[in-house]
């Protein structure tokens, strides 16, 4: 059973406290949840392009494939909810080794697209598409979406803009005793362009000490 329910990004801010909270889960050890014996099915997922996904159990825990773009830093903070240390970034494709059962699959792609939520009964090796729908272009309106505390690997960047559809971001590469490009060539250009309308900055510091 599939079963897609496309959900107006507008709306879902509006009824945060209903709907966020269904899609909070605890992030679970899969150490002795899974036997060695059972049997594993391929999911495949494919967005159209960059877009941030999770993939959830029907006991709260969630799945990434392997090498996943992911925050490997939120881990570090308690205050975080366990949905956010969960997701994913998918370039276009994203393939799961999973046990058979049911799950919840959720795409999002910023604030200007809809979020789209599928439930799927998985039983053999399956594909599904789940690509948000644009609902809103403020760029082509001149107002720009920007995020101006990045903490993320440079190198990430271009797919990061793309699936979250950020138009500017600032980039932290050096702040307090830690700075990225030790040992490393400066970039010759210090902003980064995934196309002409989502752009980020890189050589941006901070200094987070006290006094």
């Amino acid at each position: 059973m599939d079963r897609t329910n496309r959900i107006d990004r507008r709306s879902f801010i509006k009824r945060t406290g209903l709907v966020a909270l269904s899609g909070v889960a605890p992030r679970l050890s899969h150490g002795g949840q899974v036997g060695i014996t059972e049997r594993k099915v391929r999911l495949t997922i494919k967005t159209d392009g960059p877009t941030r996904l999770e993939v959830t159990g029907s006991r709260g825990e969630m799945y990434q494939p392997d090498g996943a773009l992911m925050d490997l830093t939120v881990n570090k903070d308690s205050g975080k909810g366990q949905y956010y240390p969960g997701h994913f970034t998918s370039t276009g494709t994203a393939v799961l080794e999973l046990p058979a059962g049911r799950y919840t699959l959720i795409a999002e792609k910023g604030l200007e697209f809809q979020r789209v939520e599928s439930i799927v009964d998985l039983k053999a090796d399956q594909t599904l598409h789940l690509a948000p729908k644009r609902w809103a272009h403020m760029a082509s309106k001149d107002w720009w979406s920007g995020d101006l505390h990045v903490h993320r690997p440079p190198e990430d960047a271009k797919t990061l803009l793309m699936a979250e559809d950020l138009n500017f971001g600032v980039f932290f590469t050096m702040w307090n005793k830690q700075n990225l490009w030790e040992g490393k060539e400066l970039p010759a250009d210090p902003t980064v362009r995934a196309d002409s309308t989502h752009m980020a900055t890189l050589m941006n510091a901070e200094d987070e000490r006290g006094g």
